[in-house]
C-alpha cells in the first residue's frame, strides 16, 4: 500500500462519503463511513430484458469491518443488503466496492 494513495482515498471520503451503520450478520454494528453510487443494470432473460435499480457503496478497506454477503448497510432511513462477494479492485487494495440491493 501507497502511502499516497491511503491519503488520498482518505481525502475521497472525506470529502465525497457519509455516514452508514454496517450490520453484520453477527457481532456488533459498526459506524463506517461510505461513497454511494447508483447505477441501473439490465439484465438479459430469455427474450426479456430487465432494468433493475442497484446501488453500490464503496468502503475504506481501514473500516474496522471486513464485508461479507449477507451482511447489511443503514445509510439514514434506507438498508441495504450486501449480494455477491465485496470487490477490492484498486491497485492499492484500498477500497471494497459493495453491490447492495434495498433490505
Amino acid at each position: 500500500m501507497s502511502e499516497a494513495g491511503t491519503i488520498a482515498v482518505d481525502a475521497v471520503f472525506a470529502a465525497f462519503g457519509i455516514d452508514a451503520l454496517y450490520v453484520p450478520q453477527s457481532g456488533p454494528s459498526v459506524s463506517v463511513r461510505v461513497v454511494s453510487k447508483s447505477r441501473d443494470e439490465t439484465i438479459a432473460f430469455d427474450m426479456t430484458r430487465i432494468s433493475v435499480s442497484t446501488r453500490v457503496f464503496e468502503m475504506r478497506r481501514s473500516e474496522p469491518v471486513t464485508p461479507a454477503a449477507g451482511d447489511s448497510l443503514t445509510v439514514g432511513d434506507d438498508t441495504y443488503v450486501i449480494q455477491g462477494e465485496p470487490l477490492s479492485v484498486d491497485v492499492d487494495r484500498l477500497v471494497w466496492t459493495l453491490d447492495t440491493r434495498p433490505a
